[in-house]
């Protein structure tokens, strides 16, 4: 079933001609929409082992909206849930561009990750920036229904900005609006903005940004994050395959402009000399440190930019194949394809799929030449794996 029928099915959508969207009611997630091919459950059972983090404390079952700006010091808490929505007590300024900022699974919207991605983004812009805690959705133990519960928190977004666009009616100037997801929570990103296309409003979702957005349950699924859902749609791929073929992430290209973090598999300084038997546990964490270095690379690249920086993640025009990669291994841009991964991806005309190069270390945009060889290492590996 399309993306657009499911979302439409799942959050009580009705669509009236010249009106756009009236939402209803935010319901149940459809578990039919949702096939993981039987892994969903081991998924979860490694994921929670791993990384899992105690929610922060919110009402149960809904989704929290925290608004940020250069002039609050305090984040402005909204449900839009809530029968009162007074979004106007807030700092929020609808001529500014609105960067939504959606966590994955096992996560929550005050994560230090967060907290550092909205401090970058006003540093870099005037804007406002709405970090989506769906917590109660997300943080089960069960991974196959933090999918399911992935469509509220879509339907959660949509009702919110539909509550916004009701609450300033009479204006007329409209930024733009940034859809930012991490791992789950690009594809809640995704379904999200396949569902507001179809309100009849000033206020547009121009781009998507998917950091290494989530396999398991969404490879070749309806419900993943793709190009169609925005008019700009890139993606960061760090942790695109670790075992058996499946990584946290996805490996094959879904966006306008894809970029492959050092072949887009394994993270350098993400792994380490350990015993044979403590192999398994360090191969799980060494994907999901090479998982999170996709939000890692982005809020650098801000900072970056935010700082009129000379240094720049680089992408390289790219076949996918990892030993035609090592041409481009911590070489600077020379061609008039490249494209700059993060924040300022949009500036460029260039599209397709771009190797990119980093280091291990903050600042990863630094390369040493340990780093080097350890890419080079690694795409040796990712060359021998695919033949």
């Amino acid at each position: 079933m399309p993306k657009l029928w499911i979302i439409l099915l799942v959050c009580g959508l009705s669509v009236t001609i010249g009106r756009g969207v009236v939402l209803e009611d935010v319901t149940k997630g459809k578990e039919d929409d949702v096939k993981c091919f039987g892994i969903g459950s081991i998924v979860a059972k490694i994921l929670q082992w791993i990384f899992r983090e105690p929610p922060v404390s919110s009402r149960d079952g809904r989704v929290r909206f925290l608004v940020h700006s250069r002039t609050s010091q305090v984040p402005y808490q909204l449900f839009a849930e809530d029968d009162q929505f007074e979004i106007s007590f807030s700092s929020f300024k609808p001529e500014r561009r609105t960067v939504f900022i959606v966590h994955g699974f096992l996560a929550h919207g005050e994560q230090a990750w967060i907290q550092k991605m909205v401090k970058a983004y006003l540093e870099f812009d005037d804007v406002n920036v709405i970090a989506v805690d769906w917590s109660q959705y997300s943080n089960i133990l069960n991974y196959y229904k933090a999918v399911v519960n992935a469509q509220n928190a879509a339907c959660a977004i949509l009702k919110f900005l539909q509550l916004t666009v009701a609450s300033y009616r009479e204006t007329r100037e409209w930024g733009d609006i940034h859809l930012i997801g991490h791992s789950l929570g690009a594809h809640v990103s995704g379904m999200a903005a396949d569902g507001f296309k179809e309100m009849v409003s000033r206020w547009k979702i121009t781009r998507i940004t998917g950091l290494d957005p989530a396999q398991p349950c969404f490879a070749a699924s309806d419900l993943s994050l793709g190009k169609t859902d925005a008019p700009f749609v890139d993606i960061i791929h760090t942790n695109g395959q670790f075992f058996a073929g499946m990584g946290l992430g996805m490996k094959d290209p879904i966006g306008h402009v894809d970029f492959y973090a050092n072949g887009g598999q394994r993270q350098p300084g993400c792994s380490k000399e350990v015993s044979i038997w403590e192999r398994p546990r360090a191969e799980i964490m060494e994907s999901v440190c090479s998982h999170k270095r996709s939000y890692e690379y982005f809020i650098e690249s801000l900072q970056l930019a935010a700082r009129n920086m000379s240094n720049k993640f680089w992408g390289h025009e790219w076949n996918q194949s990892p030993i035609d990669a090592a041409v481009f291994v911590g070489k600077d841009c020379e061609d008039e394809n490249c494209v700059e991964m993060g924040i300022n991806a949009d500036k460029y005309e260039h599209r397709g799929v771009f190797f990119v190069s980093t280091g291990s270390t903050n600042p990863y945009v630094v390369i040493t030449e340990l780093d080097r060889q350890d890419i080079l290492e690694q795409l040796e590996i990712d060359g021998s794996s695919i033949k």
